[in-house]
């Protein structure tokens, strides 16, 4: 599976900063979940590793993708495209694209 982006004190460049779990930039925000590291809020891009299942309740901030990479369970895989779906949110997963790709 993923690991969180590790903390650092460093910057990929002055546009982009880490902050609680989070690489965010001025359009987005990028945030990896899994059982250490659970989403404080669902805004900007979730990466879902570690089967860890959507809310059950909608929030008020929604992402705007979700990507799973290729370590959650079919029945976790099949909750998230369930809640994306719903809610239309576009999800990808690492077993059909192969990696990670998220234009900053």
């Amino acid at each position: 599976g993923l690991v969180p982006i590790p903390r650092s004190a460093g910057f990929t460049n002055s546009d982009i900063r880490f902050a609680s779990n989070r690489l965010l930039t001025k359009q987005d925000t990028l945030q990896i979940i899994d059982r250490d590291h659970p989403a404080s809020d669902l805004s900007g891009c979730l990466i879902v590793t570690d089967n860890i299942f959507p809310p059950a309740q909608k929030h008020t901030a929604m992402p705007r993708h979700v990507i799973l990479d290729n370590s959650n369970s079919r029945r976790c895989q099949k909750e998230w495209l369930r809640f994306c779906t719903r809610h239309a949110i576009p999800l990808s997963t690492t077993e059909t694209s192969g990696s990670i790709r998220v234009p900053l």
